[in-house]
């Protein structure tokens, strides 16, 4: 009783729920292509069930520079630049996949790269933020936001697999959706007079 109780009362912090539904919706198209990418590889550019293993070994294998670029943006650049960066990342890597990514499998590789990458990095970066709106109570705190990206990432499941398009182009529209959004309450975020602690008083 006391979780859903403390859950309640983290989610009354306005800066804590538009900041982790911000971040939320990158996790949306996350899931999007984890969901999709068997059958980008596998049945829109023909590659063996082996083929597509290894683009997505790669795919995850190289995001393992995340937390190495996230902490020398880090070094240099407030919070909320880096997640302008991060974001930025995103919306770029959902109009290259528009653009480029049917191409052929390293196409689409090299266009959704980027926001494989900004999803990778904003784990760290939010964590940290939204742990911080709650310092009294971070259990609740933790279990809210891991509670908001999986529904989220369902939700993204569910997004890329109802355009009308190819596969790449359902993934990035997928990706172009929900990062709007996204940006939307970031924006709500930096021009209201919500608190969000390290980020904004």
């Amino acid at each position: 009783k006391e979780m859903p109780l403390g859950m309640i009362r983290v989610a009354r912090n306005k800066g804590f729920t538009l900041f982790v539904l911000s971040v939320g919706f990158l996790t949306a198209a996350f899931m999007g292509y984890i969901s999709q990418s068997s059958y980008i590889y596998v049945s829109q550019f023909g590659l063996s069930q082996q083929g597509c293993s290894y683009w997505f070994a790669a795919m995850a294998g190289l995001s393992i520079i995340a937390p190495f670029i996230c902490s020398r943006l880090e070094r240099h650049l407030s919070k909320k630049n880096v997640m302008n960066v991060i974001f930025a990342l995103c919306a770029l890597s959902g109009v290259l996949v528009l653009i480029w990514g049917e191409r052929t499998p390293l196409s689409f590789f090299l266009c959704f790269f980027p926001y494989f990458l900004a999803s990778t990095m904003v784990r760290p970066v939010s964590t940290f933020v939204l742990l911080g709106q709650q310092e009294g109570d971070t259990g609740s705190a933790s279990s809210l936001m891991n509670f908001i990206n999986t529904a989220l990432g369902c939700l993204g499941m569910v997004i890329s697999t109802v355009f009308p398009f190819s596969y790449t182009a359902n993934l990035g529209w997928t990706v172009v959706s929900v990062v709007a959004v996204a940006v939307v309450l970031w924006v709500v975020i930096l021009r209201s007079n919500v608190q969000l602690k390290g980020v904004k008083r």
